[in-house]
Formats: structure tokens, sequence, C-alpha cells
């Protein structure tokens, strides 16, 4: 077995590598060649962290993520330490930049987690920011990935989990605004109709191509709304839109999503007009929303599942009363 792994505790770790400047995202390594990656979140609300993973994984299981225990968390603190024993003894071996930004978050609390590396990753900022300063390579191949058998649909089961987990860092219904995209030498605005974050519209690698895939599902300002499944949801929860009388509300943010994506991939540069321009098929909306349909479905089927068990938390049986309309 692998010594970095999701289904054993992380116990031993060869190497650490920043993922990305100023955030708590980082790549382990062992000695035998396994990878994960471990990222933390400012919350100490481990037990709602954990509901909403369970939720994301159901929509995405390449997005699986897991909460660190806390021997696997001092496993990342005695990695630091044997790192500072070498620079100590050893002036020739200073501590590796990343390790020191791996103690600078440890010592500042909050929750951890571990998730398998992404192969192949791509999000949206990054592939409009490269359309915008002339290579199109990243938007062809996220339009691709979306508009293949399966790829709207999985980003709609996506989207209806962040919608039941209150999720606005995606997506958001009726949430007009502003997106923007920095270049090299500009910085470029976008009037999107529901798109919050264009950074966390991803996909990676799965089963040899690339697949929309939902990481970064717990919302940072998250911490006391309806994300907290203990208690009981009511006016303003996302998942109101998963009711089986809001298909049409539903429909019309698929609509949106769809809208927002074409705007942020680009058109396509078509020598006759009367040609397809958007890079998402015309059937994108009708795509997203069956993929919301799909994971409704799962959502009440795990809901009622779960009512079954001891100790089930206290606000699910709201949630079910709005996903069945009963």
């Amino acid at each position: 077995m692998s010594m970095l792994s999701l289904e054993q505790p992380i116990e031993t770790i060869g190497a650490v590598k920043a993922l990305h400047a100023g955030h708590p995202v980082f790549l382990l390594a062992a000695d035998d060649g396994s990878h994960l990656v471990v990222k933390q979140e400012s919350t100490t609300d481990a037990a709602n962290m954990r509901r909403n993973f369970l939720t994301m994984n159901m929509a995405s299981p390449q997005a699986r993520s897991v909460i660190l225990t806390p021997p696997e968390v001092e496993a990342l603190k005695r990695y630091v330490k044997f790192c500072r024993f070498v620079a100590k003894h050893d002036p020739t071996s200073p501590v590796p930049a990343d390790v020191s930004e791996l103690a600078k978050y440890l010592n500042a609390g909050g929750t951890w987690f571990k998730m398998k590396e992404a192969k192949g990753l791509i999000d949206l900022k990054a592939a409009a920011r490269q359309m915008l300063e002339g290579d199109k390579t990243g938007v062809r191949a996220m339009a691709k990935a979306l508009n293949e058998s399966g790829g709207l649909e999985a980003l709609g089961k996506i989207v209806a989990a962040d919608m039941f987990n209150n999720n606005t860092d995606r997506f958001a219904p009726n949430n007009a605004g502003k997106v923007f995209v920095k270049t090299d030498t500009d910085e470029v605005k976008f009037d999107v109709k529901c798109l919050v974050n264009v950074g966390n519209v991803m996909a990676a690698m799965s089963g040899g191509k690339l697949k929309a895939i939902g990481l970064d599902s717990w919302d940072p300002t998250a911490d006391g709304n309806y994300a907290d499944m203990t208690k009981n949801v009511g006016y303003g929860w996302l998942g109101d839109i998963l009711a089986p009388d809001k298909k049409a509300d539903r429909l019309k943010f698929a609509q949106d999503i769809a809208d927002d994506l074409n705007l942020l991939l680009g058109p396509r540069n078509r020598k006759f007009s009367f040609l397809q321009q958007t890079r998402l098929n015309p059937d994108a909306p009708k795509r997203i929303a069956g993929g919301m349909d799909k994971m409704i479905k799962k959502l009440i089927d795990k809901m009622e599942a779960s009512l079954k068990r001891p100790n089930p938390p206290a606000g699910l049986q709201s949630r079910l009363v709005k996903l069945r309309g009963h």
C-alpha cells in the first residue's frame, strides 16, 4: 500500500511543495513516490466540513476529501521539526521555503484535510487569462471537457451539491455582478449573471480525459449560516432551488451558468456566421439542469438512509422535506 493515501493515516513525509503561493495548499511526497495534497481552511467547524465533503464526494468522487486527524496534523508538525533539526546541524541544508510556509499555516490553526493530487488540473480563471493573452488551449480543453458526454451533467451535479452545502463561492443564483481576470498587462472585467469565483470552476483528468471536478466545496464565509447541518434551513438557503417546484428556476440558473461560462471561455472564431459561435453546445443549460436533477435524487436517497441511522444531524429532516416537497 502507498505510504500516502486517503485510506490510511499520514505518518511519514519525504518532501513538501507549496502549490499556490500565499494559500495553505501543499503537495506531500513520500519515499515510495506516492503523493497527497493537504489544505487548510480557517474554520474550526470540522464536523460540518466533513458533511460538506461527503455531499460533494457524491457529486464529484474525484474531489474526495478527508479531514486530517490530530495525529496526522502532528505528522506535519514533526516533518517541520525534522527539517529545522537538519538545518540546525547542517548549515548547508537550510529549511526549505515551502516547509517554512507550511509551518506558518500550522501555527494558524484551522482545519486541515487531504485529497488526491488532481492530475491535469485547469481552472476557468487561468484558461481565460491565457485566452486573453492569445493562447486558446485552455478554453478549448475546458469547453471540450464540458461538451463531452456526461461533462455538463457532471458540472450540474457539482452545482447542486454546492447549493445543498450553501456554498456561494462558485456560482450563486440571481447574483449578477462582475468578475475580473488579470493578464500581464491588464485586468479585464466581465459582467456575469451568477458566476462568483472564476478560479473555482475546474476540470481535472479522470479516466483518461478532462472532467469537471468539485474542489473547494467549503465556502470560507460559510460559518454560522446554512452550512451547519445541525440547524434547520429556512429563508435564504441556496438549496431551496433544488425543491420540486423550482424546476423552472433551476433551468434559468443553468442558462445563466452556461451564459457566464461562454462569456469567460470566449467566442469561437468561425468563418461563417451561421455556424455555432459559442464554445458550449446549445443544449448546455438543459444538460446542466439534468445533472442537478440527478444529484437531487442522490441527495434524497442519502438523506432518507441517514435518517434511519442513530443520531443523524438535527437539520437533515428539514432539508429532506425541502428536496422532496413534503
